[in-house]
């Protein structure tokens, strides 16, 4: 297994730059660059190189379920997180009896797919948008509740609900959970067997280290079958290649769920990606990553400055969310120190990955002193 400066060593980015944006899009690595400009060259050669493509897809998929502990049956490469919370509310039976219980953690666009499908009321479970409790949860869940979704970490503040309490707390009331695990998989360990959720929703976007345009759903087996997606197309027919403009037959596995055809550059992406992944020893991962966080919260705290959630009682993932008065104008004095950061609302997010290290973390409170100790603006 690499270690984190091994890891390091397989991204351009550094040392130069303190890349701490893996929250909104991972770091390029040499191996995803050259699966790109291979892809290209291939297009640019031969034109269109389906069978290649098409393996490409089905490595992904199989990259990804073993990431997680599934089946490669158990996953529908999609376009989306977007998508994917779609085909879940929209294929439920009965449109999930009803209700769906969310909250104010979730990324908006799975939050905005609740609300504009749900056959009844979306209720968040929290208050604030920056914490929440399993008795939270536990308030709203009934037997009218058809759904219920939780993030593993929150994009807004790096903040990770109790998710297997949530999980088992809906399956006292026969609810399905959908987790959306985008803002923490790659470094946050998932186990969708352990978990027992029903869908789980992740792109190769962020901490996966590939690019927009190609998004996973995990589907248990014991929901597949019952399941008839609205949204379809013809990658979600039983032989795809067939061509019958006439036949509606949904594949028996989750390749059921998807539709058009998919973003065969970005699977290309993502398999390299996914496979500098699963190199890794995922618990050397996650505690080399919160120790990061730690030392930055700590750095935080010793210059009294804020983190959005502060010292909420629970668990964090790979992310903290510095607020500050002027949001723009500190991101941009972390990019005059080679800090980049992702700026959102009222903070500015820093996040890592395995790649990070103590230097980045150094260069951080570095910035910091400067931004606590510059001269009053008149």
């Amino acid at each position: 297994m690499m270690t984190p400066e091994e890891f390091r060593q397989q991204f351009s980015i550094f040392p130069d730059t303190a890349y701490c944006a893996s929250c909104s899009q991972g770091a390029l690595s040499y191996r995803v660059q050259s699966a790109i400009e291979a892809f290209l060259q291939g297009w640019s050669q031969e034109g269109a190189q389906w069978d290649r493509w098409m393996e490409a897809v089905e490595r992904a998929r199989s990259l990804f379920a073993r990431l997680i502990h599934a089946s490669p049956d158990d996953i529908a490469v999609v376009g989306s997180a977007s998508e994917a919370a779609y085909q879940v509310i929209s294929s439920l039976p009965d449109r999930g009896r009803g209700e769906v219980v969310s909250s104010r953690l979730e990324f908006p666009s799975i939050a905005q797919v609740w609300l504009n499908n749900a056959s009844g009321s979306v209720h968040f479970a929290d208050e604030n948008g920056l914490e929440v409790r399993a008795e939270q949860y536990a308030r709203c869940l009934s037997e009218k509740t058809g759904l219920v979704s939780v993030p593993l970490v929150s994009y807004k503040n790096g903040f990770r609900p109790p998710v297997q309490e949530i999980v088992d707390m809906a399956h006292q009331w026969d609810s399905p959970v959908v987790v959306d695990a985008y803002q923490g998989i790659g470094v946050v360990p998932v186990d969708v067997r352990a978990l027992d959720c029903d869908f789980l929703v992740a792109g190769s976007l962020k901490y996966l280290l590939g690019t927009g345009g190609v998004a996973f759903l995990y589907v248990s087996p014991r929901w597949r079958e019952r399941m008839r997606p609205r949204l379809t197309g013809w990658f979600g027919r039983t032989n795809p290649f067939a061509f019958n403009p006439e036949l509606v037959d949904f594949h028996a596995s989750a390749r059921r769920f998807e539709a058009g055809t998919p973003a065969v550059m970005a699977a290309t992406a993502a398999v390299s990606a996914l496979e500098l992944i699963n190199e890794l020893d995922a618990e050397a991962v996650v505690r080399h990553v919160q120790g990061l966080v730690n030392r930055l919260r700590d750095a935080l705290e010793a210059r009294k400055m804020r983190t959005l959630g502060g010292q909420a009682v629970g668990s964090w993932g790979p992310m903290l969310a510095i607020a500050v008065d002027d949001v723009m104008d500190f991101d941009r004095h972390l990019r005059s120190h080679g800090i980049v950061a992702s700026p959102r609302g009222s903070a500015v997010r820093l996040s890592f990955h395995y790649y990070n290290a103590a230097s980045d973390i150094a260069r951080i409170e570095r910035a910091l002193d400067e931004w606590v100790n510059r001269p009053p603006t008149i």
